[in-house]
């Protein structure tokens, strides 16, 4: 498959990831980063992200208990983006800021990766669906 795979999987739906995640513990690919193959599924471990916009440039989205949402920018840079990128199976991101804003819920605040994180679960950030942030203030990338 030529597609990254978190390209394919947010096109295809959740139902889809959710098999993948279960086919991981078989031993296929995924690309969360569980913390082991006896590891129980959690809601982390479930999570998948999204661009919105076109394919590799737009706003940033992470599905989380059921329910897709945003990411604020407040301290948002190209770390975090280039996490971000890497689970949709891109090599580097950039920050971009003033998106098309989103709507419902805003999961993610203060993001704060080293860089090398195989994941945004793996990064400082605030705790889910804490955030002081409107939908004008949400997080895009350009990913390559």
């Amino acid at each position: 498959m030529s597609v990254p795979l978190g390209v394919f999987l947010a096109k295809q739906g959740l139902s889809l990831y959710l098999e993948t995640v279960l086919h991981w513990r078989g031993g296929a690919y995924t690309h969360t980063k569980p913390q082991g193959p006896s590891s129980p599924l959690t809601r982390e471990s479930l999570a998948a992200v999204r661009i919105i916009g076109s394919v590799k440039r737009g706003r940033a989205e992470v599905f989380y208990n059921g329910v897709w949402g945003t990411i604020c920018d407040d301290g948002w840079d190209n770390s975090d983006a280039t996490v971000f990128c890497r689970m949709l199976g891109y090599s580097v991101g950039k920050a971009l800021f003033s998106m098309i804003p989103g709507s419902g819920s805003i999961w993610l605040d203060d993001v704060a990766c080293q860089g090398t994180e195989t994941s945004l679960w793996n990064c400082n950030k605030s705790n889910w669906g804490s955030h002081n942030c409107n939908h004008n203030e949400d997080a895009g990338v350009e990913c390559s």
